[in-house]
């Protein structure tokens, strides 16, 4: 009886046994369900084996649980009404908080990608948004592919591009390129999202230097 116990005060005051972040009411409710539904699935990701670069990003790991320990500095993640100026989410300066825009919800991004949209502004947590800033994009990528925003507008001219390899588009890019080439538990629709975002993300690094050298890494 002690030991089933003392299995009960564990599970109960384990909070990394879950995959949980502090998500406010204003929240819809089915895209709260969808980022735990994210969350969990990211939690349970496994592999045996990791590329450098995604080791020198996230540290050494064995499965998606090192995501959501760079997720662990997020205060609270909050829904915003206001002009989403095309993007899924965005930081707030010096307090650790996350706004997801009604433009998420209403484009049924993979969980995937809803998971990366979080990593994606913990990477810009800082002191004024210092941290990791983007820089005008131009019009096409460096395959010669325009760049296009969720909206179906172009991208060039906004500070939605990164001209460094690890930003938070290339942060996105070798989490995917890891889930692609080294999960080991993952679904094949699991590994076609990641191909599809990592292709994406990267197509947003503007320094030719980075761009090829994960394009060569991860063939997206």
């Amino acid at each position: 009886m002690k030991a089933l116990y003392f299995i009960f005060i564990i599970v109960l005051w384990t909070p990394k046994l879950r995959a949980e972040i502090p998500i406010h009411q204003s929240i819809p409710l089915d895209l709260e369900l969808e980022i735990r539904a994210g969350l969990e699935t990211v939690r349970e990701m496994s592999w045996l084996t990791e590329s450098q670069y995604h080791r020198d990003l996230f540290g050494h790991s064995t499965g998606g649980a090192t995501y959501l320990s760079y997720l662990s500095v997020v205060a609270g993640v909050f829904y915003s009404e206001g002009d989403h100026r095309g993007f899924y989410a965005y930081a707030v300066p010096g307090y650790n908080i996350v706004y997801l825009t009604p433009l998420i919800r209403e484009s049924k991004v993979p969980l995937l990608e809803l998971v990366y949209a979080l990593l994606h502004e913990v990477k810009h947590f800082g002191p004024l948004l210092i941290q990791h800033r983007h820089v005008p994009c131009p019009s096409h990528d460096l395959l010669g592919e325009p760049l296009i925003s969720h909206e179906n507008k172009s991208y060039e001219g906004r500070l939605a591009c990164d001209d460094y390899g690890d930003g938070a588009f290339g942060l996105g890019v070798v989490m995917m390129g890891q889930i692609l080439n080294h999960c080991d538990n993952c679904t094949l629709e699991m590994k076609s999202d990641a191909r599809k975002l990592g292709k994406k993300l990267l197509s947003r690094i503007i320094d030719p230097l980075w761009f090829f050298r994960y394009q060569r890494e991860y063939q997206f």
